[in-house]
């Protein structure tokens, strides 16, 4: 699922498009996908991993965005399998 993900997000950013997501309820899956975007892109520009703020933000608008604690651990998952993927670490801040 991470590859999925993971691969869908360098997609999207890459087509300078509006990005649309939706799940049933609109914020469960979607928040998840929504708030693990929005850390890759820091990440991009940054250099820093925040799940907490980024649920936190996302939650300003979507209050029950990552609804449950499968999906608050599977930002951490997918995050840290996107970390995994560089051989260097040496750019990132602590």
């Amino acid at each position: 699922m991470a590859c999925t993900i993971l691969t869908s997000t360098n997609k999207l950013a890459s087509s300078h498009s509006p990005i649309v997501a939706q799940c049933s309820n609109g914020v469960g899956r979607s928040g998840t996908f929504c708030a693990i975007y929005s850390i890759i892109e820091r990440v991009k520009q940054e250099q820093i991993v925040d799940v907490f703020q980024a649920v936190k933000d996302i939650r300003r608008n979507r209050p029950r965005a990552v609804g449950t604690l499968d999906q608050y651990v599977c930002c951490y998952k997918i995050i840290q399998d996107y970390l995994d993927s560089f051989s260097d670490y040496a750019n990132f801040t602590k």
